[in-house]
Protein backbone atom coordinates (compact mmCIF):
# COMPACT_ATOMS: atom_id res chain seq x y z
CA UNK A 1 0.00 0.00 0.00
CA UNK A 2 0.93 4.05 -0.72
CA UNK A 3 0.15 5.52 2.78
CA UNK A 4 0.43 9.13 3.56
CA UNK A 5 0.78 10.31 6.74
CA UNK A 6 -0.79 13.85 7.12
CA UNK A 7 0.69 15.30 10.73
CA UNK A 8 1.26 18.84 12.24
CA UNK A 9 4.50 17.57 13.17
CA UNK A 10 7.42 14.87 12.86
CA UNK A 11 10.76 14.85 14.86
CA UNK A 12 12.92 16.54 16.16
CA UNK A 13 9.88 17.75 17.91
CA UNK A 14 8.89 15.67 20.56
CA UNK A 15 4.82 15.44 20.73
CA UNK A 16 2.64 12.76 20.62
CA UNK A 17 1.42 13.80 17.13
CA UNK A 18 5.43 14.31 15.69
CA UNK A 19 6.40 10.50 17.46
CA UNK A 20 3.26 8.02 16.63
CA UNK A 21 3.19 9.12 12.84
CA UNK A 22 7.11 8.78 12.95
CA UNK A 23 6.94 5.14 13.93
CA UNK A 24 3.40 4.12 12.04
CA UNK A 25 5.74 4.97 9.23
CA UNK A 26 8.56 2.96 10.23
CA UNK A 27 6.52 -0.17 11.12
CA UNK A 28 4.53 0.24 7.96
CA UNK A 29 7.75 0.56 5.86
CA UNK A 30 9.04 -2.39 7.48
CA UNK A 31 6.08 -4.46 6.30
CA UNK A 32 7.20 -3.25 2.73
CA UNK A 33 4.45 -0.71 2.12
CA UNK A 34 5.34 2.83 0.66
CA UNK A 35 5.16 5.34 3.13
CA UNK A 36 4.73 9.89 2.75
CA UNK A 37 4.76 12.57 5.13
CA UNK A 38 2.96 15.68 4.76
CA UNK A 39 3.89 17.81 7.89
CA UNK A 40 4.94 21.76 9.24
CA UNK A 41 8.69 21.91 9.35
CA UNK A 42 9.74 21.69 12.83
CA UNK A 43 9.91 25.05 15.05
CA UNK A 44 13.33 23.50 16.71
CA UNK A 45 16.68 24.33 14.62
CA UNK A 46 16.43 22.52 11.39
CA UNK A 47 20.24 21.07 11.88
CA UNK A 48 18.81 19.33 15.10
CA UNK A 49 16.90 17.00 12.99
CA UNK A 50 20.23 14.95 12.39
CA UNK A 51 19.59 13.78 15.82
CA UNK A 52 16.66 11.92 15.30
CA UNK A 53 16.29 8.87 12.16
CA UNK A 54 15.78 10.15 8.82
CA UNK A 55 12.05 9.38 8.06
CA UNK A 56 10.90 5.97 6.93
CA UNK A 57 9.68 7.76 3.62
CA UNK A 58 9.67 11.37 1.72
CA UNK A 59 8.65 14.23 3.80
CA UNK A 60 6.73 17.67 2.01
CA UNK A 61 7.06 20.18 4.20
CA UNK A 62 4.63 22.74 4.10
CA UNK A 63 4.89 25.87 5.96
CA UNK A 64 2.71 26.53 8.70
CA UNK A 65 -0.16 29.22 8.05
CA UNK A 66 0.12 31.85 11.04
CA UNK A 67 -3.02 33.56 10.97
CA UNK A 68 -1.74 37.08 10.38
CA UNK A 69 -4.84 39.41 11.12
CA UNK A 70 -7.25 39.43 14.12
CA UNK A 71 -9.85 41.26 11.30
CA UNK A 72 -12.51 39.46 9.49
CA UNK A 73 -11.42 40.47 6.16
CA UNK A 74 -7.73 39.61 6.73
CA UNK A 75 -8.74 36.47 8.52
CA UNK A 76 -10.65 34.89 5.62
CA UNK A 77 -8.10 36.28 3.26
CA UNK A 78 -5.21 34.40 4.97
CA UNK A 79 -7.38 31.05 5.32
CA UNK A 80 -7.80 31.23 1.60
CA UNK A 81 -4.04 31.60 0.77
CA UNK A 82 -3.14 28.66 3.67
CA UNK A 83 -5.84 26.49 1.87
CA UNK A 84 -4.66 27.14 -1.64
CA UNK A 85 -0.71 26.63 -0.48
CA UNK A 86 -2.08 23.38 1.19
CA UNK A 87 -4.22 21.72 -1.41
CA UNK A 88 -1.69 22.25 -4.19
CA UNK A 89 1.26 20.97 -2.55
CA UNK A 90 -0.43 18.13 -1.11
CA UNK A 91 -2.92 17.34 -3.35
CA UNK A 92 -0.23 15.08 -6.04
CA UNK A 93 0.54 12.83 -2.86
CA UNK A 94 -3.04 12.46 -1.61
CA UNK A 95 -3.62 11.61 -5.19
CA UNK A 96 -1.39 9.27 -5.19
CA UNK A 97 -1.84 7.10 -2.11
CA UNK A 98 -4.30 4.68 -1.12
CA UNK A 99 -4.91 5.65 2.39
CA UNK A 100 -4.11 8.79 4.23
CA UNK A 101 -3.84 8.74 7.78
CA UNK A 102 -4.74 12.33 9.32
CA UNK A 103 -3.24 12.77 12.87
CA UNK A 104 -4.57 15.78 15.13
CA UNK A 105 -6.08 18.70 13.39
CA UNK A 106 -5.42 22.04 12.08
CA UNK A 107 -5.85 23.70 8.47
CA UNK A 108 -3.09 21.62 7.31
CA UNK A 109 -4.88 18.37 8.14
CA UNK A 110 -8.45 19.39 7.55
CA UNK A 111 -7.68 20.71 4.34
CA UNK A 112 -5.95 17.28 3.58
CA UNK A 113 -9.01 15.43 4.84
CA UNK A 114 -11.15 17.39 2.58
CA UNK A 115 -8.39 16.59 -0.70
CA UNK A 116 -9.18 13.19 0.49
CA UNK A 117 -12.66 13.14 0.38
CA UNK A 118 -12.57 14.84 -3.15
CA UNK A 119 -10.27 12.16 -4.30
CA UNK A 120 -12.14 8.94 -3.22
CA UNK A 121 -9.36 8.28 -0.51
CA UNK A 122 -10.26 6.22 2.26
CA UNK A 123 -8.68 7.94 5.85
CA UNK A 124 -8.33 7.19 9.43
CA UNK A 125 -8.22 9.60 11.74
CA UNK A 126 -6.16 9.70 14.69
CA UNK A 127 -7.18 12.22 18.22
CA UNK A 128 -4.83 13.18 20.88
CA UNK A 129 -6.44 15.60 23.12
CA UNK A 130 -6.81 19.56 22.43
CA UNK A 131 -9.21 18.32 19.16
CA UNK A 132 -11.71 17.33 21.34
CA UNK A 133 -10.98 18.81 24.83
CA UNK A 134 -11.34 22.01 22.87
CA UNK A 135 -14.10 20.94 20.11
CA UNK A 136 -16.24 23.80 19.19
CA UNK A 137 -18.62 22.92 15.88
CA UNK A 138 -18.19 25.50 13.62
CA UNK A 139 -21.25 27.22 12.03
CA UNK A 140 -20.10 27.32 8.42
CA UNK A 141 -17.40 25.60 6.74
CA UNK A 142 -16.56 22.89 9.40
CA UNK A 143 -13.57 20.54 8.05
CA UNK A 144 -12.88 19.04 11.30
CA UNK A 145 -16.14 18.08 11.74
CA UNK A 146 -16.64 16.27 8.52
CA UNK A 147 -13.38 15.02 8.54
CA UNK A 148 -14.44 13.16 11.84
CA UNK A 149 -17.35 11.87 10.09
CA UNK A 150 -16.25 11.06 7.08
CA UNK A 151 -12.76 8.75 7.96
CA UNK A 152 -13.08 5.25 7.40
CA UNK A 153 -12.04 4.80 11.40
CA UNK A 154 -10.87 7.26 14.20
CA UNK A 155 -9.07 6.58 16.88
CA UNK A 156 -8.22 7.85 20.11
CA UNK A 157 -5.48 8.18 22.40
CA UNK A 158 -7.51 7.75 25.65
CA UNK A 159 -10.46 5.91 26.63
CA UNK A 160 -11.77 9.38 28.24
CA UNK A 161 -11.11 11.31 24.72
CA UNK A 162 -13.57 8.96 23.50
CA UNK A 163 -15.72 9.52 26.19
CA UNK A 164 -15.50 13.46 25.94
CA UNK A 165 -16.14 12.81 22.12
CA UNK A 166 -19.36 11.13 22.47
CA UNK A 167 -20.88 13.40 25.33
CA UNK A 168 -19.81 15.78 22.60
CA UNK A 169 -22.19 14.66 20.07
CA UNK A 170 -19.17 13.04 17.84
CA UNK A 171 -20.62 8.82 18.94
CA UNK A 172 -19.93 6.73 15.89
CA UNK A 173 -19.44 3.17 15.01
CA UNK A 174 -16.29 2.98 13.87
CA UNK A 175 -13.58 4.73 16.65
CA UNK A 176 -10.37 2.33 18.73
CA UNK A 177 -8.61 3.26 21.94
CA UNK A 178 -5.32 3.14 21.37
CA UNK A 179 -2.10 3.54 23.75
CA UNK A 180 0.27 3.62 21.45
CA UNK A 181 4.35 2.46 22.71
CA UNK A 182 5.94 5.43 22.04
CA UNK A 183 6.81 6.45 25.30
CA UNK A 184 10.71 5.49 24.24
CA UNK A 185 11.38 7.57 21.55
CA UNK A 186 10.75 10.98 23.76
CA UNK A 187 14.74 12.12 23.81
CA UNK A 188 15.40 14.34 26.55
CA UNK A 189 17.78 17.30 25.37
CA UNK A 190 19.38 16.56 29.00
CA UNK A 191 18.11 13.43 30.55
CA UNK A 192 17.64 10.02 28.78
CA UNK A 193 14.31 8.23 29.14
CA UNK A 194 16.19 5.84 32.69
CA UNK A 195 17.64 9.08 34.41
CA UNK A 196 14.28 11.09 33.69
CA UNK A 197 12.64 7.87 35.79
CA UNK A 198 15.04 7.53 38.71
CA UNK A 199 14.53 11.38 38.95
CA UNK A 200 11.54 11.35 39.40
CA UNK A 201 10.97 7.94 42.16
CA UNK A 202 9.56 5.58 39.24
CA UNK A 203 12.05 3.27 38.82
CA UNK A 204 10.32 -0.05 38.25
CA UNK A 205 6.59 1.49 37.96
CA UNK A 206 4.88 0.92 34.76
CA UNK A 207 3.38 4.40 33.71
Amino acid sequence: MRICHVTPHLPPEQAANALLPFHLGQWAAASGHEVAYVAHPPRRDASRRAERPDAPGTVTWIPEHRLASAFSHGLKLDIVKGFVTIAKRAGPLIDSSDLVHLHSNGLLVEVCAWLAARKRKPTVLTLYGTEIWHYKPRRLFDLFTRAYHRAAHVTFYSQGLMNRAIELGLGRRDTTVVYPPVADAFLGDELGIEEAREALGLQGRHV
